[in-house]
């Protein structure tokens, strides 16, 4: 019962300016620590992060990737990223492995999202924010996988 009285923000090529908002609410209701699995999470999902968080009320960010955006230029602006996560008190990581999802999860202490792609958010094509009870099995994908500092780039 308590799943249907939960609702879903909805992305749409109209609404470009709300998609982002609501991405930025989801993010600011994160406590503790924000754990973000997406295999296609690129450097502008950074933005959100350093913009949205508090680091009175987060205390670690999480991100979990596949390989497909992660290149030099993405490694660097992470390390810019992190450093001032952890002047701020807040520790940052990102870990790389492949194929361990189809959907993306942003995941905290007290609730857990499934959500589209950043780019599907930014781009504004029609999908959906919805809060779920179902937790994945992030700390076991996270285990298996490389921190991007070592992840080797193989060019494709």
């Amino acid at each position: 019962a308590a799943a249907s009285q939960r609702t879903a923000l909805v992305v749409t090529p109209e609404t470009p300016y709300s998609n982002v908002l609501g991405l930025r609410q989801i993010l600011r209701r994160c406590e503790q620590y924000v754990w973000w699995a997406d295999r296609y999470f690129n450097s502008r999902g950074l933005e959100e992060l350093i913009y949205t968080i508090d680091p009175a009320v987060v205390r670690e960010v999480r991100i979990l990737s596949g390989p497909d955006n992660v290149n030099e230029q993405v490694k660097r602006e992470f390390g810019r990223f992190r450093d001032e996560m952890e002047r701020k008190g807040v520790s940052a990581e990102w870990r790389v492995l492949k194929g361990f999802a189809h959907d993306r999860f942003i995941i905290s202490e007290s609730t857990c999202f499934s959500v589209p792609s950043i780019d599907t958010i930014l781009r504004g094509q029609y999908s959906q924010i919805i809060e779920t009870q179902n937790r994945p099995p992030f700390d076991s994908w996270w285990k298996e996988a490389t921190p991007i500092t070592g992840y080797v780039i193989i060019n494709k």
